[in-house]
């Protein structure tokens, strides 16, 4: 029973899930390989009782000038190293980087974003979000497919023509 208890609290913290419920209401209980399985999958140790506490992601939109706890140094996607006096420089540029502030042990993530994806001017669209499998048809035999897609797509510029 103390087993039981330990690895629920262990599997918790990762947010492994012990049981599961189906489509039929039916609960269901995976087997300790498959939970050992997971455990091993995302890295823990046998005495890991939980995951490391850390906050690994920053997140800043371009041009952000954020004060930080510490001075320290990005690695920008390209490789290349830009310093960093206790704030962000203006003029990182956007994507995926590694902070690494002086006297920290493990660098963070550094998502340099630019707020808005960019969209030229004028630009009038529409389109289709369709779940294949619901876009079914007597032909289908009740789940969609790629037939019953082409069939949407006829219809759509035939009906509503294009944008």
């Amino acid at each position: 029973m103390a087993g039981q208890i330990e690895q629920k609290r262990r599997t918790n913290a990762w947010g492994i899930d012990l049981n599961y419920q189906d489509a039929l209401g039916n609960w269901h209980k995976p087997p300790q390989t498959t939970i050992d399985a997971i455990l091993n999958a995302i890295g823990t140790d046998d005495g890991d009782s939980k995951p490391p506490q850390r906050d690994s992601v920053l997140i800043v939109r371009a041009g952000s000038r954020r004060k930080l706890p510490a001075s320290g140094s990005i690695v920008l996607e390209t490789g290349e190293t830009v310093s960093a006096h206790l704030r962000l420089p203006p003029d990182l540029p956007t994507g995926y980087h590694q902070l690494q502030l002086d006297g920290g042990s493990s660098p963070l993530r550094l998502i340099v974003s630019p707020g808005k994806c960019w969209l030229p001017k004028g630009l009038k669209t529409w389109g289709w979000a369709v779940q294949l499998y619901a876009a079914r048809s007597w032909e289908s035999w009740g789940i969609g497919d790629l037939g019953d897609l082409a069939r949407l797509a006829r219809w759509s510029a035939e009906e509503l023509g294009p944008a």
